[in-house]
């Protein structure tokens, strides 16, 4: 319950005591609805640093993954060119003299 604080010495106060006890009563139910506010944001906030960082790791993985398709492909067409290479498939030919 808010607290009213007034001066019983001098009560033509009263009413602005009265006022100014619902103002701070105001006030405090809006500083709690803006820390409840900032609570579920810095909540939220959490939450999508966390799925970053996930992402984040699934790029690295990705990226990791497509270095080693590429580096077996590379190494596939190596050995496909070294198999076509000339000296092995065709015979050698030697000028007539």
């Amino acid at each position: 319950m808010p607290e009213i604080v007034f001066n019983p010495l001098k009560p033509q106060n009263l009413p602005q005591d009265l006022s100014q006890g619902s103002r701070e009563a105001d006030l405090r139910s809006q500083i709690e609805n803006l820390q409840t506010t900032l609570a579920s944001l810095n909540q939220r906030v959490i939450i999508l640093q966390e799925t970053l960082q996930e992402k984040d790791q699934e790029i690295v993985d990705l990226k990791a993954m497509q270095a080693e398709h590429n580096k077996i492909t590379l190494s596939k067409n190596t050995l496909s060119c070294k198999d076509a290479s000339p000296s092995q498939s065709q015979p050698q030919v030697q000028p007539k003299t």
